[in-house]
């Protein structure tokens, strides 16, 4: 269930127009957690959409600026959420001709571009044991 399809119009209304500026999706999921979040903490809804979209607009500039100039970069946008981030990648990274958003929620990777569904880990998964020699700290070193 998106939160921009909800009983109430209004809310659908902020959220397209808000989307609209930025030229993005304007599907928010009910679980997003970034955005339940946010509206837990403050209850003017317009801002907090308004919040969402400034955010993850905010992140893929930085994301921009870190690729610079290379051309045809593949991003994997890991931990992707419901695309707080990842919907407006292709205003930023234009040139990347390959996006992967990765996410353990399936719901969350559901945006149009490529998503894998990350394994869920077990509590009763077993993993290799990594054996290193320790090596002695000299007592000079833990003075803070």
């Amino acid at each position: 269930m998106l939160v921009n399809n909800s009983d109430n119009p209004s809310r659908k209304v902020v959220i397209e127009n808000i989307a609209s500026t930025f030229d993005v999706i304007p599907d928010i999921h009910e679980l997003d957690f970034i955005f339940q979040y946010s509206l837990s903490r403050n209850p003017n809804f317009s801002r907090v959409v308004k919040r969402y979209f400034d955010r993850g607009a905010y992140a893929a500039k930085k994301l921009a600026d870190f690729i610079g100039d290379r051309q045809d970069p593949s991003v994997l946008d890991f931990a992707s959420g419901y695309g707080c981030v990842a919907r407006h990648l292709r205003h930023f990274v234009p040139q990347a001709s390959k996006v992967t958003c990765c996410d353990i929620h399936p719901d969350a990777v559901s945006l149009g571009c490529k998503t894998v569904v990350s394994y869920v880990f077990s509590h009763e998964r077993r993993f290799p044991v990594c054996t290193y020699k320790q090596r002695a700290i000299p007592r000079r070193s833990l003075t803070i």
